[in-house]
C-alpha cells in the first residue's frame, strides 16, 4: 500500500513522458485483449518503465483533485458504506472490472478539474493504470485516504484470513 501513495509523486514527474496519451490508451486496451502480444507491448512501453522511475513534488497535488480521485475510488469501491470484496482479490474479473471504471472515472476528473494538476499526470496516470506491467498480481488503486481505509475495512472484515509470516 505504500508503494501505491509513492506512485502520486510518479505522477507529478515533470519530466515529458516518451509516449503521448493516446498511444499509452492503445497500448492499455490492447493489454486487455488475451490474443495480444504481451512481449511486444511491454517493448513498447520500455521508455516509460525508465520515465517512470522519475519523481515530482507531492505539492502539485491540490487538495481538491486528490479529494476528487478518491472519490472516484468511493464510488466504484464502496456501495453503501460497504468495501467490495474483491479489492486486493488475486485473479478477480469484478476487481478488475472496478479498476477499468475507477481509471476511466480518475482520468476524467483529471482531465475537467478546474485546479491545477501535475503537467503530465494524465500520461503517467494511464501508464500506471496498465497494472500488469508494473508486477502486481492484481491491479491496486492510488493510494489516498478512502484506499487506506478500505484497507483496514478488509482486514477487520476477514481478520482470520489474514496470516503473519516469519522465517
Amino acid at each position: 500500500m505504500l508503494e501505491s501513495i509513492e506512485m502520486l509523486e510518479r505522477l507529478a514527474n515533470p519530466e515529458e513522458p516518451p509516449l503521448s496519451l493516446g498511444e499509452l490508451e492503445r497500448i492499455r486496451l490492447a493489454f486487455m485483449k488475451p490474443s495480444s502480444d504481451k512481449g511486444d507491448l511491454r517493448e513498447k512501453l520500455q521508455g516509460m518503465v525508465i520515465a517512470f522511475q522519475g519523481r515530482g513534488d507531492l505539492s502539485e497535488w491540490p487538495f481538491e483533485i486528490l479529494d476528487a480521485i478518491d472519490e472516484c475510488f468511493v464510488n466504484q469501491y464502496m456501495k453503501n458504506g460497504e468495501i467490495s470484496t474483491s479489492l486486493f482479490v488475486v485473479d478477480s474479473a469484478a476487481n478488475t472490472n472496478n479498476f477499468i471504471a475507477y481509471c476511466d472515472a480518475v482520468d476524467q476528473r483529471l482531465r475537467n478539474s478546474g485546479f491545477d494538476r501535475p503537467r503530465y499526470a494524465r500520461e503517467y496516470f494511464a501508464y500506471f493504470s496498465i497494472w500488469q506491467v508494473h508486477g502486481y498480481t492484481f491491479p491496486v488503486p492510488l493510494g489516498t485516504q478512502s484506499v487506506m481505509r478500505s484497507l483496514e475495512m478488509v482486514s477487520n472484515k476477514f481478520e482470520t484470513g489474514f496470516i503473519e509470516v516469519r522465517i
